[in-house]
């Protein structure tokens, strides 16, 4: 019987949630974004005073580590405006913008665009799906 089990057991099949770096997992064929890089980055570079403006997913993320800690939180979605992001900068001198590339392009406004125009704002970089801005009142 122990060797029945033995040759039953698939050990590919087990350790393969563990080293997968695939979104798209082989076994449940759900999609799993991969936030390791853009949360590295973030936890290395992210001060306190900072504020988070977020799409769902990096900003459930956060929550659920609970790092970095982030002086307030707004949850960017495809009707967020641009004069709310506006609003939500003006109370706060820096932050990051974390916002995912199916948000990104179902937004109400041209988001990408707009960011660039603002001399507030820097482009950090891509990181997946994740694109990264930093501002700063300078």
């Amino acid at each position: 019987i122990a060797l029945l089990g033995l040759l039953a057991f698939n050990v590919q099949q087990t350790f393969l949630p563990i080293v997968s770096r695939d979104p798209s997992m082989v076994i449940t064929e759900e999609f799993h974004r991969d936030l390791s890089r853009v949360h590295a980055y973030l936890l290395a570079n992210s001060r306190a005073e900072d504020a988070l403006i977020a799409s769902r997913i990096y900003s459930r993320y956060v929550d659920w580590v609970d790092e970095p800690v982030f002086r307030a939180e707004y949850l960017f979605d495809i009707f967020t405006t641009h004069a709310e992001l506006l609003a939500f900068m003006e109370q706060h001198p820096s932050g990051w913008i974390v916002i995912d590339k199916v948000r990104l392009d179902s937004a109400a406004f041209p988001v990408a665009d707009t960011l660039a125009k603002d001399d507030r704002i820097s482009f950090i970089g891509e990181f997946d799906d994740e694109l990264v801005w930093h501002w700063s009142v300078k």
